[in-house]
């Protein structure tokens, strides 16, 4: 008889790497990042915190972009050679961590080398009492094999001193994970990989962990450093329910703690994938380690685009462990780091257990969203939109065309044959950044194709310069690509040219002088609402009237909410700030962190004061946004239940809304208000009146002190009223008489007494 071990092929066990992370740098960023927390947590259960050493609770992550190089660094244990042996040479075998019962998020024993070998070059550095140590992973053929396997190399390291711990980034134990980024994954820019790192299920405990400090420090080609806290904060909103339940599974009891939450904004849901999502609820193991974000059947259901929350698993993480130790092993939960298995039977047991509970929020969520049912004829529709045409002519004239972000600049996306931009030319404004859409049939246009995006004219630049075709985030074909266009010299004409293999399209882009925003009392911020994207920077604008603020003053900035930092919180007024001979323009950056958190921005210079509202809204929220030269839409009916007003204009659309909730309203218009506005004049009245005050409330303040002079400037509350009076009986008739249709009583007994 002869014996043979089976060997394994190469290839087999890169296609395992690959599976777990692939080119995902959130997938690979989450394995270091999780080791360094596992690496504190066992710091904090085994050492008295007075022993703490200066950097406890700090993980750094370096990526150097003229490198191609991305580095995690931690303070923590640090790893000895016999460790590193232990933990890098046996491949899928469970650390030895784990097996002396120390809480480890590692259950497959893979994480690192996943990592490691599916990049370019991987080495792990580590000072761990005072001894340096290092383990380099990579493909290569040992001696007398022909065969390319993957090898690690362990070795003590160089003789620890100042200059080493300098070059390491490690005051006394730690260790450094270093890797270089294969060709072919994607290195975001500095703000995207904040954004998604900070976003990312698997880390959302940690990074929303006060005892932890996680930082991402950028250096791009040009050596240009950036550097900001990774933070994660649940979205704001009110509890829908919070129940303990009990998940029988294989005659083990789980104890379930679920809490369901509704958003104050929508959220991006199961459809974008694991690293867009914003919402779900996020499964937990006994020891807080994120197992899954979900909503289980109702994972894209468009009604269930506010809901959010936490559902712990009590002693889930042991089960799991246990299943993969078993023989032959058992895996509950996705090797490609994509929760728990969806046909494994756990998965169903669970989804049995939640989904009855899931059904009736979301069936409330559809009614308060669809508001009463009902819409209005296509002939009220029409006559509706002419009143509402009346008052955005209005609004144009007085204020001027809104400003907007979604890059469509009044044209509907439409399915290209092969690549078009969306119109063939546009004028924006100096040092403006203007999104510009490109539409990308998928159809034509294969997966992965590279599209090289250029300018022929110095003064205008674009970015990306190049990016590759994703079909996965496609809509019916359709790709949107939005590309930033900045013009740096005004009265500069150019062209941007786009160009997918023999494809190519271009648009005319024509730059004007930087806009001018004129403030009222010394100092105004422009605009006052702001919507900002979870973990990204975006730019507060404040303009001052030199005569009443003169250069050289400081001006002083703070938040009213810890969940937002600004970039400076004074700022000195310099010459070179002046847009024009009394104008001058300050702009400070803005983060801010958690889904529907809201604050006031205020800055003060001597004796001026101006305000700006930030809120931080998802990506499912901002691309409603309001179409070019269009600031209002038709109105619809809605419970409004937060809101104590009888109308509000929705500021992601400008659609005007009719807080079903308010007395007056709902006398007017009871239960089928659809019907009542087609059918009654005086809810036609009532409607038209209502739709009038709102919008001309926004056009007279807006356009108030600019286009409107200030009649009454110390006493600006009567002079926008009388505006608003005067403007309703100049336009009131024409909104009127699309609103108002079927004649009165008296209009029906005067005609009566002439036949």
């Amino acid at each position: 008889m002869t014996r043979h071990i089976l060997q394994m092929d190469p290839r087999y066990l890169r296609l395992q790497f690959e599976k777990a992370v692939g080119k995902s740098i959130p997938k690979i960023l989450a394995e270091l990042i999780t080791n360094s927390d596992d690496s504190y947590k066992r710091v904090a259960k085994e050492s008295d915190p007075r022993m703490y050493n200066e950097g406890f609770g700090k993980i750094y992550i370096v990526a150097n972009h003229r490198k191609g190089t991305i580095r995690v660094i931690d303070q923590a244990q640090g790893i000895s050679k016999n460790e590193m042996e232990d933990k890098f040479v046996w491949y899928g075998r469970e650390s030895e961590d784990r097996v002396r019962g120390i809480q480890t998020r590692s259950l497959f024993g893979k994480g690192l080398r996943d990592v490691l070998f599916t990049q370019k070059v991987g080495i792990v550095k580590s000072i761990k009492d005072g001894v340096s140590y290092i383990a380099k992973f990579y493909w290569g053929k040992p001696k007398g094999l022909e065969i390319v396997q993957p090898i690690v190399d362990i070795e003590r390291g160089p003789k620890v001193n100042k200059d080493l711990r300098i070059n390491w980034g490690i005051s006394e134990n730690g260790t450094l994970v270093e890797f270089k980024l294969r060709e072919d994954a994607p290195f975001s820019r500095h703000e995207t990989l904040l954004e998604k790192i900070s976003n990312f299920y698997m880390l959302r405990m940690i990074n929303s962990n006060s005892e932890r400090k996680v930082t991402l420090t950028s250096f791009d080609k040009l050596k240009k450093e950036k550097t900001d806290l990774i933070q994660y904060a649940f979205p704001i909103g009110e509890p829908i329910t919070k129940k303990t339940l009990v998940m029988d599974y294989e005659s083990v009891k789980f104890p379930v703690e679920l809490e369901i939450l509704r958003s104050n904004v929508s959220l991006t849901q199961g459809g974008l994938g694991y690293e867009e999502r914003e919402g779900g609820l996020l499964v937990l193991d006994e020891e807080n380690n994120v197992l899954d974000l979900t909503l289980f059947s109702f994972d894209t259901e468009p009604s269930a685009s506010r809901l959010y929350g936490f559902l712990r698993i009590i002693g889930s993480g042991h089960f799991i462990r246990d299943k993969l130790n078993a023989s032959p092993p058992e895996a509950i939960l996705s090797e490609e780091r994509e929760g728990l298995v969806r046909s494994h039977q756990f998965y169903r047991t669970l989804a049995k257990l939640i989904d009855p509970i899931l059904e009736p929020i979301v069936k409330e969520e559809e009614r308060l969203q669809t508001g009463p049912k009902g819409q209005f004829s296509p002939e009220t529709l029409a006559r509706y939109k002419d009143a509402i045409e009346v008052l955005n002519k209005l609004y144009r004239e007085l204020v001027g065309k809104p400003e907007t972000g979604d890059g469509y600049h009044g044209k509907k996306p439409y399915l290209p044959e092969f690549i078009s931009f969306i119109r063939p030319q546009i004028t924006i404004t100096k040092h403006v950044v203007t999104p510009v859409a490109l539409l990308i049939n998928c159809k034509t246009i294969p997966q992965d194709t590279e599209i090289d995006i250029s300018s022929d004219h110095s003064g205008i630049t674009v970015s990306p310069g190049k990016f590759r075709v994703d079909h996965s985030i496609a809509e019916e074909g359709l790709l949107v690509k939005i590309l930033h266009v900045i013009g740096v010299e005004a009265g500069v004409t150019g062209k941007i040219s786009a160009n997918a293999l023999e494809h190519r399209s271009s648009i005319e882009v024509s730059v004007i002088e930087k806009e001018i925003f004129y403030p009222y009392n010394g100092i105004e911020f422009h605009p006052s609402q702001v919507h900002l994207r979870d973990g990204k920077k975006k730019k507060l604008h404040l303009y001052i009237d030199t005569k009443k603020v003169p250069i050289g003053s400081t001006v002083n900035f703070n938040c009213s909410s810890t969940n937002f930092k600004l970039s400076s919180n004074e700022i000195q007024f310099k010459e070179d700030m002046k847009v024009c001979g009394d104008i001058g323009h300050i702009s400070v950056e803005i983060i801010g962190h958690g889904i529907g958190q809201e604050g006031i921005v205020e800055a003060v210079a001597n004796e001026f004061r101006a305000m700006a509202s930030v809120m931080v809204t998802s990506k499912h929220e901002q691309r409603r946004s309001i179409e070019r030269g269009e600031r209002f839409k038709p109105p619809e009916f809605k419970e409004i239940p937060k809101l104590k007003v009888q109308t509000w204009l929705r500021p992601t659309d400008g659609t005007i809304l009719i807080n079903l909730l308010d007395p007056v309203n709902k006398a007017y218009f009871g239960d089928d208000p659809y019907t009542a506005v087609e059918t009654k004049f005086h809810c036609q009245v009532r409607l038209a009146d209502l739709v009038l005050d709102e919008c001309l409330n926004e056009i007279v303040s807006n356009a108030w002190g600019r286009s409107l002079p200030r009649r009454f400037p110390n006493n600006p509350e009567v002079d926008i009223r009388l505006y608003v009076a005067e403007k309703k009986f100049e336009i009131g008739s024409q909104v009127h008489k699309c609103f108002a249709t079927i004649k009165s009583e008296t209009q029906l007994s005067q005609s009566n007494e002439y036949r």
